[in-house]
């Protein structure tokens, strides 16, 4: 009963192999959430796993949805990485142009020795290469070189199904003596504490931990109400600001006879005028002077537009210098940056860190504080749940194209080829 069972569900996933791809996903992200030893097999390693055991029964994947959701991930990597991509080649592109030559040739080199101490086929050796270098691209890569190979068309599918087992199996090892080697041997090789090294960096940058789904009740940036003292009677707005430098605190607002106004840094104030003080929370709790006991509950003072953007950062004069360098600035008046993301990834950040194009300043504060610094810094990038097809299949196309011609040599054809067009396309769209 129980053969039984298993032929009918094997005869299913041949018959409907998107079945099988979404039963292969599955699976792996069940395996991935598998930890040995300290180490968590993830995602990709656990689909790969997955795919293997589940191919060897039989199934036949179309190869245009084969070839269509590669071009779809090199396209994504690209996307990702364009921005630091092109910077990094403006700052440092030949020595990371020469790494990259070095680093490609001894793993070339490395892989084609092994295949012919082994016997592996073709095939198989770029599956190695892939798997050793944890480089899912050279997958489609290798299988586009095979089939150029002029084999018929069993000896192909036979080099191809060996690249996704050698992949397969050399992943995981190479991702394993990487994070080992990194985490592990290299700290020690050096005589540093990388644990510790880490929660120092996150406690320098201020990086907190917090669970999914879990808000914090702390305010980084706040306004407060405060009314003037006698003993500021007759102060004017800035001087106010400068006596909380270096602190960054600024007036906003300001009730004159009751009269309700933006603040302008000449305006003088008397006792008992209402202003608004904007600041990190940090630095308003710990007012010193008169001004800390003199708080006041004013709702129509503190009702002041505010707004949180996302700015993609383009500007050539500000990439590439540490934010101290126009945190001072009169156009930051009134801003605050919120975080710093790059290529998808939030950074801890300071004073001293370095800003490069392509960066995602989220700032906050008064709106018309905000918007006039986030048109000279760059473009808003609008929060939306919806994505730019139109762009993403016009550069896939247009990448493809650019990819596709090639010079034959003989036997050998040099040209970028379809694969790394697409991923040109992504970089430049990113």
């Amino acid at each position: 009963m129980a053969g039984g069972r298993m032929t009918w569900l094997a005869d299913a996933l041949r018959s409907h192999p998107e079945l099988a791809l979404f039963l292969a996903l599955g699976i792996g992200y069940l395996v991935g959430k598998v930890t040995i030893g300290g180490f968590r097999v993830g995602a990709v390693i656990g689909s790969l796993l997955a795919g293997v055991l589940i191919g060897q029964i039989g199934i036949t994947v179309s190869a245009d949805l084969r070839s269509a959701f590669f071009l779809l991930f090199l396209f994504s990597i690209g996307y990702k990485t364009g921005p630091q991509f092109f910077r990094g080649l403006r700052s440092s592109g030949l020595p990371q142009a020469g790494l990259t030559v070095l680093l490609c040739g001894v793993a070339l080199l490395t892989a084609w020795l092994t295949s012919q101490l082994f016997g592996f086929d073709p095939g198989t050796a770029g599956g190695l290469v892939a798997g050793s270098m944890t480089e899912s691209a050279t997958v489609g890569t290798a299988a586009d070189a095979v089939r150029k190979l002029g084999l018929s068309a069993a000896e192909a599918d036979h080099m191809v199904a060996g690249i996704t087992v050698a992949f397969a199996v050399t992943y995981l090892v190479g991702l394993i003596a990487t994070v080992t080697f990194l985490s592990k041997i290299a700290p020690r090789l050096m005589g540093v504490d990388l644990a510790a090294e880490c929660r120092r960096l996150e406690d320098e940058m201020g990086m907190e931990r917090a669970d999914s789904g879990v808000v914090s009740a702390y305010y980084d940036v706040i306004m407060r109400a405060y009314a003037i003292p006698d003993a500021l009677a007759g102060t004017t707005v800035d001087r106010i600001e400068a006596s909380l430098a270096p602190a960054r605190a600024f007036v906003e607002r300001v009730r004159v006879g009751g009269v309700v106004a933006d603040a302008s840094p000449g305006l003088a104030l008397s006792a008992g005028d209402h202003i608004t003080l904007s600041g990190r929370h940090e630095v308003l709790v710990s007012l010193q002077g008169p001004l800390r006991t003199s708080e006041v509950e004013d709702r129509e003072l503190l009702d002041i537009p505010t707004v949180t953007l996302d700015v993609v950062l383009t500007s050539k004069s500000i990439g590439g210098r540490p934010l101290s360098a126009f945190a001072r600035e009169p156009v930051t008046r009134g801003v605050y940056l919120a975080r710093i993301t790059r290529a998808g990834e939030e950074l801890p950040y300071s004073l001293g860190t370095i800003v490069e194009r392509g960066d995602v300043l989220t700032l906050t504060g008064a709106r018309h504080h905000v918007e006039p610094l986030a048109e000279l810094l760059g473009w808003v990038a609008r929060r939306t749940d919806e994505t730019n097809m139109a762009g993403v299949g016009l550069a896939i196309v247009a990448g493809g194209l650019v990819g596709l011609p090639a010079l034959l040599l003989g036997q050998l054809e040099l040209g970028l080829s379809l694969a790394v067009g697409v991923l040109l396309g992504g970089l430049a769209f990113g």
